[in-house]
């Protein structure tokens, strides 16, 4: 940028990345009710590469077009068969952080961002169990629990609790390591949120101690976990 922009320009290119870019006026997003900016290619509904493969596991094949497939074990065993709703009223939900990433919690200008992830409710839900924004309340799969701070919103389906991603370390600076005679970076404080891994589900159904595997792309499940709650 040095070769290219003289100093005046390289203050104004500044500015710009400092605030994340330039950015369109909100009004001009819309045309009425549709989108000013329309994507303007086909939509591919077909993929026949992942329509001609089989699940390892159970030897199906997998849909070639977007499918909705409910939570299951490693067997099929539907989830609600093994951990019947009335037992386990909520369902867990992952999403990915517009703030930090999987190892951004050493920064701390993120973390005056956002320090903590609390977990999104709805108001019914809260209403029942008698939690209010900020409170502390306990998260349950049948593996596992933690406790996490509540936010109560309407933006969230009644029944899902929904977990930000890049929360609740152990590593990455929680705790003293030393390479050498060198100590690493460590946060001053401790305490990061919760992590929707740390309560993942046990498949009872996997020999040995597996966790649930997500159908499709194999990955430890996220999603649909089958969870309960209860007020600190």
């Amino acid at each position: 940028m040095q070769s290219t922009l003289s100093p005046d320009e390289m203050k104004r290119v500044a500015f710009i990345f400092a605030r994340g870019g330039r950015f369109e006026n909100a009004e001009k997003a819309y045309q009425g009710e549709l989108m000013a900016h329309k994507w303007m290619r086909p939509v591919a509904i077909w993929n026949e590469r992942v329509g001609s493969a089989r699940n390892t596991l159970s030897g199906e094949y997998y849909s070639g077009c977007p499918t909705w497939h409910p939570q299951k074990l490693s067997d099929g065993t539907p989830m609600e068969e093994r951990f019947p709703v009335q037992e386990w009223p909520f369902s867990l939900t992952n999403y990915k952080s517009n703030i930090h990433s999987a190892i951004s919690n050493l920064s701390p200008r993120l973390n005056v961002l956002k320090g903590i992830n609390p977990v999104y409710i709805h108001p019914d839900d809260a209403r029942m169990a008698g939690i209010e924004t900020g409170d502390s309340f306990v998260v349950e799969t049948p593996s596992a629990s933690v406790t996490a701070v509540a936010m109560v919103l309407d933006g969230i389906r009644p029944g899902t609790l929904a977990f930000e991603h890049g929360y609740g370390h152990t590593e990455l600076g929680e705790r003293q390591h030393w390479i050498g005679d060198k100590q690493q970076p460590v946060k001053v404080r401790s305490g990061d949120g919760v992590n929707i891994n740390d309560i993942g589900l046990v498949d009872p159904t996997r020999e040995g101690k597996g966790v649930l595997l997500d159908w499709v792309v194999g990955a430890a499940a996220r999603q649909a976990l089958p969870a309960r709650i209860r007020k600190v």
